[in-house]
């Protein structure tokens, strides 16, 4: 076979590189797209979302002693041991110089010691040292005057009180500034609030309250109106736990009626996010600063009964003795502060009752639409169908009102009838994680005179749901009171 002419040659150059050409192309082409398919099987092949980490918490709490304390100073040390001793999580603690070697020494015997952390704050003498009271201990000294349980009580107490959610607002601060450290949720918690046998170690477990945030979140979603979402995000709300639901008596509540004296919120433990605990702490002593600076109106005190772990009731409006009305509004107990911001602001808060305390709840508890037995705003003449929705509403506060007062009995009788532990300490379960909620269903058989026939079950009857604080009331009070409060301004 004869050589290829040069000529032919040079009429193939064309065909070999643009052959070149498209190998060059095809080959990168290649490559692309397989980089691109590999980058994005992950996703494809995994239907569910990624694990979101587990939230960073912080507790915050405090104890300084007191001259006329209602609990002795061993029954501290004893509860201080159930909680320092046993929960891991980072604690945030204020307290005197003379307690802090007690407080180091039960966080380095811990389980925790290694993993969690455990900051001192001995900078306040008294709860009378913080900005926000530290210009009314006058006026506290005045107060304890007309406190009918004077010889209980004291200024120094309503201190410690008023004083928490500034501590843990500074204690948030206080960590970011001086450690670099973040939290996605802080909550309060009494130094005194572990006080029996539990089964509680990380506590409150991260992923339950991611959980009972979500849902809360969905809830209050429920109460967009006209387009207009009243809560921006599930970061804007709030826990507290309650203890009851308002009766008769707190039907017809208005801001310048003063706190709101009864069992309806505990204050022994409430947290949210640190944006949510800023807004909190700020609409806290906005409140108190202006009822201890306005008058009272005469009201009559409230019959409920008080829980055992309740701050003692307190007449805020007048010494029964007194000749002459009290010059300002009794602030001196925090709990009736926050019955009446929550009733101020339900939309920012939900909360858990303990599973006894459930009937309290109304049956609708819907957002979404008012409750089905809502009365209609009054028409010029009282119809048929608007007395008879009046007197259901009636009768179903009637029927809280004497919920509440057989509470009493219920908690005379104590840990041998309460199949799901004390009813003021629910929130420590309900926030617990799945198998230390199992555990202390065995430590309540133990304590319940009924053992193990006493109860239903971790996973039925003692677990609670995420209750709306503005959903109940609107159930509650026939959907006109919480609507009328939000109106009102100030």
């Amino acid at each position: 076979m004869g050589r290829m002419p040069l000529s032919s040659h040079r009429r193939l150059i064309p065909a070999v590189a643009v052959s070149l050409i498209l190998l060059t192309y095809f080959l990168w082409f290649d490559s692309y797209t397989r980089s691109r398919v590999v980058l994005s099987v992950p996703e494809n092949d995994n239907d569910t979302p990624r694990p979101r980490p587990p939230p960073r918490i912080l507790l915050v709490s405090a104890l300084f002693p007191l001259p006329h304390s209602k609990h002795s100073h061993e029954e501290y040390r004893e509860w201080l041991a159930k909680f320092i001793g046993l929960i891991a999580c980072d604690i945030y603690f204020y307290t005197t110089p003379d307690l802090a070697p007690v407080l180091e020494t039960l966080h380095a015997s811990s389980p925790a010691a290694d993993t969690h952390t455990l900051t001192i704050n001995t900078t306040f003498a008294s709860s009378f040292d913080i900005p926000p009271l530290k210009p009314h201990r006058e006026k506290y000294v005045q107060m304890h005057a007309w406190d009918r349980e004077r010889e209980r009580h004291n200024p120094e107490l309503y201190a410690v009180w008023n004083a928490k959610p500034w501590f843990l607002e500074q204690a948030l601060i206080s960590l970011r500034q001086s450690k670099h450290q973040e939290y996605d949720y802080a909550f309060w918690n009494d130094a005194g609030s572990f006080r029996n046998t539990h089964a509680f170690r990380h506590w409150p477990d991260p992923g339950r309250v991611e959980q009972v945030w979500d849902e809360a979140y969905a809830i209050a979603r429920e109460g967009e109106r006209d387009g207009v979402r009243m809560v921006m995000g599930k970061e804007d709300l709030v826990f507290f736990p309650l203890y009851s639901m308002p009766g008769r008596e707190q039907m017809g509540w208005r801001r310048e009626m003063g706190p709101v004296d009864f069992d309806f919120s505990e204050g022994s433990f409430f947290g949210s996010s640190p944006r949510s605990i800023s807004w909190y702490t700020k609409t806290f002593y906005d409140m108190h600063d202006h009822y201890i600076s306005t008058p009272p109106l005469p009201l009559a005190p409230s019959p409920l009964p008080k829980h055992p772990h309740a701050p003692q009731n307190q007449n805020q409006n007048q010494n029964q003795n007194a000749t002459t009305p009290p010059p300002f509004h009794f602030v001196g107990k925090d709990q009736t502060l926050i019955n009446a911001l929550i009733f101020r602001f339900p939309h920012r808060f939900f909360t858990v009752l303990a599973p006894p305390r459930a009937g309290f709840l109304p049956s609708s508890l819907s957002l979404s639409s008012p409750s089905p037995s809502s009365p209609s705003p009054h028409p010029a003449v009282d119809t048929l169908s608007y007395t008879l929705q009046r007197h259901l509403t009636r009768l179903r506060l009637t029927i809280v009102h004497l919920l509440n007062r057989s509470a009493r009995m219920r908690a005379t009788f104590g840990a041998a009838m309460n199949t799901c532990g004390d009813d003021w300490f629910y929130y420590q379960f309900w926030l617990a994680g799945k198998e230390e909620r199992r555990g202390m269903v065995g430590v309540w058989e133990g304590m319940s005179f009924f053992g193990p026939w006493g109860r239903k079950g971790e996973e039925g009857y003692c677990v609670g749901s995420v209750v709306g604080v503005e959903g109940a009331l609107r159930g509650l009070m026939g959907g006109r009171w919480v609507e009328r409060v939000r109106a009102g301004g100030g």
